[in-house]
C-alpha cells in the first residue's frame, strides 16, 4: 500500500513536468488535495518518507512551471492623473494561483531547502550557459509568490539576498533588453 502510494505520487510528479497545461492544472488540484489531507495526518511515516525527497522535487518542478502573475501598470492619463491598470490573463492567473498555493505549503515544509534552492537558481543566472530570461522570470515569480511563507526574520534575510543578486545581475548583464527582464 505504501509502495503504491509512492509510485502514484512519482507519476503525478512526472506528469507535472509535461508541457500540457491542462494536465498540470489537474496535478495541481491533486497536490492541493494531498496537502489538505497531509495536514490531517502529519505524523504519518509515509508522509515523512515523501517529504525527504519528493517535496523537494516538486518545488523544483513547480518553480520551472511557474506562470506569470497578474500585471499592474501605473501610468499617467491625459489629464495628468496617475492611474492603475490591471492586465488580466485569466488562464495565466489561475495557473499562477494554483502553483502559488502549492509552493507556499512546500516552502513551509522545506524552508531551508527552499531558500537555498531559489538563491542557487538565481546565482546560476550569472553564468552564460544558464542565463535565460524565461527561467529568470519563473524564479522571480516563484519567489514573489511565496511571500509570507517564512518567518518575518527569515523572509527579510532571504529577500535581501535575492535583491542583492538581482541588482548585481543588472550590473553584469549589459544591454537595455536584459535589464528590462
Amino acid at each position: 500500500s505504501q509502495c503504491f502510494f509512492l509510485i502514484i505520487h512519482q507519476y503525478f510528479l512526472k506528469i507535472s513536468c509535461l508541457p500540457n497545461l491542462e494536465l498540470l492544472k489537474i496535478c495541481l488540484d491533486w497536490w492541493k488535495f494531498f496537502f489538505y489531507k497531509f495536514e490531517e495526518k502529519k505524523n504519518s511515516i509515509l508522509i515523512e518518507k515523501l517529504s525527504n525527497c519528493f517535496f523537494i522535487d516538486l518545488i523544483i518542478v513547480l518553480t520551472g512551471r511557474m506562470a506569470k502573475p497578474e500585471e499592474i501598470l501605473i501610468r499617467e492619463n491625459g489629464s495628468g492623473e496617475v492611474i492603475r491598470e490591471t492586465i488580466i490573463d485569466t488562464d495565466s492567473n489561475v495557473l499562477y494561483e494554483k502553483i502559488r498555493k502549492v509552493l507556499i505549503v512546500l516552502v513551509k515544509l522545506e524552508p531551508s531547502f527552499s531558500q537555498q534552492f531559489f538563491l542557487k537558481k538565481l546565482s546560476l543566472q550569472f553564468q552564460k550557459t544558464y542565463w535565460n530570461r524565461k527561467s529568470l522570470s519563473s524564479i522571480c515569480w516563484s519567489i514573489g509568490s511565496i511571500s509570507n511563507a517564512f518567518s518575518p526574520e527569515e523572509e527579510k534575510k532571504f529577500l535581501v539576498n535575492v535583491i542583492k543578486d538581482l541588482l548585481l545581475l543588472c550590473e553584469v548583464k549589459k544591454g537595455k533588453d536584459n535589464k528590462a527582464v
